[in-house]
């Protein structure tokens, strides 16, 4: 029996002398049987069915190789019950897509995805890091991880509203799936998982284009977890609610008044203002 000592090496050709592991992807056999596919054109080869289920649906990996991933998974693949006797796991919830990228991984050290330079593709590879924390493959998820960092960093600030959208779209998948947890001798809700921690941040550096953004505040309102981590990231905010407020001007316009102190000891001691409605030279003193 194969054990998970045997180090993830696929320079090594040892696994190619075992044989071969089948995963069937539930969620996908389900969609297509029930004629609701969204199948990738480049997947589109893949017709028809194997033992009544769809093919798009049935992955094939060298056992040894699948086992040397995790110790998680060695436990699927060396066991006396069904999956390892029968040498078949059933999976729900992964897609075709992130089931291909694992298995890319595994071969190669790493995975290719379509227009890697698109925000979309933070969905993508949420969906590899999330399969591999499942799992727990941690070289894939630091594989995902930077990839998600660094596409995150190339793109900065987001403004399109495709772009807000694919971000908010990774960020609630790796919030609705990820394990939350902060650390226990702390009382601020931080993440501790490093991709939930990074989202958090990112979401608040980049929160004012996100409020309006359908996803944000549904994940806002569905997930305390998210919310607590964002409150935890924001800055607090740059002034008092008293040190500013709106005044009307001798001719109607509007402006406002900003108070500050001229009191180098007291810094509540508010004697001046000056009103910033355009061309009005308002200055007052108070006797404060």
């Amino acid at each position: 029996m194969a054990t998970n000592s045997q180090k993830h090496d696929p320079t090594s050709l040892d696994f190619l002398n075992t044989d071969f592991f089948k995963i069937i992807l539930k969620d996908v056999a389900r969609s297509e049987l029930d004629g609701n596919t969204t199948a990738n054109t480049n997947l589109s080869r893949l017709t028809g069915t194997e033992g009544g289920i769809p093919r798009r649906a049935v992955f094939y990996v060298h056992r040894s190789l699948l086992a040397s991933l995790s110790a998680e998974l060695d436990k699927h693949v060396n066991n006396d019950m069904k999956e390892g006797t029968q040498g078949v796991m059933e999976l729900s919830e992964v897609d075709e897509l992130t089931m291909r990228a694992l298995l890319q991984w595994a071969y190669k050290d790493d995975y290719i995805i379509e227009n890697p330079e698109a925000s979309s593709a933070l969905l993508r590879h949420t969906k590899i890091y999330v399969l591999a924390d499942r799992f727990n493959i941690v070289p894939l998820k630091d594989v995902a991880y930077n990839k998600i960092t660094t596409l995150l960093a190339d793109l900065g600030m987001v403004a399109a509203t495709d772009d807000v959208a694919a971000v908010m779209a990774a960020v609630s998948f790796a919030f609705c799936n990820l394990p939350f947890s902060t650390a226990s001798s702390s009382s601020i809700s931080t993440p501790t998982e490093k991709l939930l921690k990074y989202f958090a941040q990112y979401t608040a550096w980049a929160l004012d284009v996100f409020r309006t953004n359908p996803e944000f505040c549904s994940l806002l309102e569905s997930s305390p977890d998210f919310a607590k981590s964002l409150v935890t990231n924001s800055r607090s905010a740059a002034t008092p609610p008293w040190s500013s407020t709106i005044v009307e001007t001798g001719d109607g316009r509007k402006g406002t008044v900003s108070f500050e102190s001229t009191c180098e000891d007291d810094k509540t001691h508010i004697l001046s203002r000056l009103c910033t409605a355009s061309g009005c030279n308002y200055v007052g003193v108070t006797d404060t």
